[in-house]
């Protein structure tokens, strides 16, 4: 039982095979390695855009913080009425 375990376990490895053709072609590669570089530039502009909505998350709960305390929903009516 032991040995097919192993044998399971090893088929995982398959997963590694593009990484093989990668290396062989060359325009392959030379694609793979233009789009890991790209992501170094694409963190900078995800922590700015990170940052905006971080910003427009605290305007927006200082804006309506409190706006939603008196409201009461009747589901016969679906109306909202308030106190």
């Amino acid at each position: 039982m032991s040995s097919s375990f192993d044998l399971k376990s090893l088929r995982v490895l398959r997963v590694l095979r593009p990484l093989k053709t990668v290396s062989k072609i060359k325009s392959l590669r030379k694609m793979v390695n233009t789009l890991f570089s790209s992501f170094t530039m694409l963190t900078n502009i995800l922590v700015i855009i990170l940052f905006f909505l971080t910003v427009f998350a605290i305007v927006g709960l200082k804006l309506f913080q409190g706006s939603f305390k008196n409201i009461c929903i009747d589901f016969n009516t679906v109306f909202f009425l308030f106190n």
